[in-house]
């Protein structure tokens, strides 16, 4: 059944679409999964997708979710126009999003409207250093969740890549800030590059995993300098 619709739709029968739409939900669903697991004919099932009526898509592809035919779903969507891309993620709850997306290429991924992820988005807004005695110093990482849902996650500092300490922040809601601070004793003078990382592991599925990570580089001096701290440069990266 599944490669005599594959042959229809190679021939534009356009039949066909009619057809799958008045199909019982379980059946066009087997149908549809035994067409994505011939070869190089997931995107037979795209071409299918783009035919058939919202409901029925969105019935199966909740249906593959649901069997666990992730793998198969990811070859399908990511043959995907960007505008059903969109319908389908705006009509999935959160659990079924983060299965979905799971499963894409992350060039798929980044075709999907942000505004539509039920997922956390963590950044790095600020890194910076405060003396707080003769030779230790304070750093406070100013992060935010930019995203629709809330997350726990781990900071971690590192000093010219060495690791300092890790900070757990057990929930930061949507749309929340928190800082972050971390106790810092050199054990020289020179120049030292202070960075941070939000979960560094990737332990957290968020909308954007580029913007996780910030540094500071700053000078210290000896301690009869004032400060004992001078910015040489500051950014925020990655």
């Amino acid at each position: 059944c599944a490669t005599l619709i594959e042959a229809a739709t190679s021939l534009k029968i356009t039949g066909v679409i009619k057809m799958l739409d008045l199909a019982e939900t379980d059946l066009l669903s087997k149908v549809l999964l035994e067409i994505a697991r011939l070869p190089s004919t997931p995107s037979t099932v795209t071409r299918l997708f783009e035919e058939m009526s919202e409901e029925k898509v969105i019935s199966v592809v909740r249906g593959w979710i649901i069997d666990g035919h992730l793998q198969e779903l990811g070859l399908v969507l990511d043959e995907a126009s960007e505008e059903m891309l969109n319908s389908v993620t705006g009509k999935l709850d959160k659990e079924e999003q983060l299965k979905m997306l799971q499963a894409l290429r992350s060039e798929t991924f980044t075709q999907i409207d942000p505004d539509l992820l039920i997922l956390p988005d963590l950044s790095v807004t600020d890194v910076s250093v405060k003396k707080k005695g003769s030779s230790n110093y304070r750093v406070t990482v100013d992060v935010r969740n930019t995203g629709a849902e809330n997350t726990a996650f781990d900071v971690t500092m590192t000093v010219d890549d060495a690791r300092i300490d890790t900070f757990t922040v057990d929930e930061l809601l949507a749309d929340e800030e928190r800082k972050v601070e971390f106790e810092w004793e050199p054990g020289a003078v020179g120049t030292f590059r202070i960075s941070a990382f939000v979960d560094g592991d990737n332990d957290v599925f968020e909308i954007n995993e580029n913007d996780n990570s910030g540094y500071l580089d700053v000078v210290i001096e000896k301690p009869q300098s004032l400060t004992g701290v001078y910015l040489a440069a500051g950014a925020l990266v990655l």
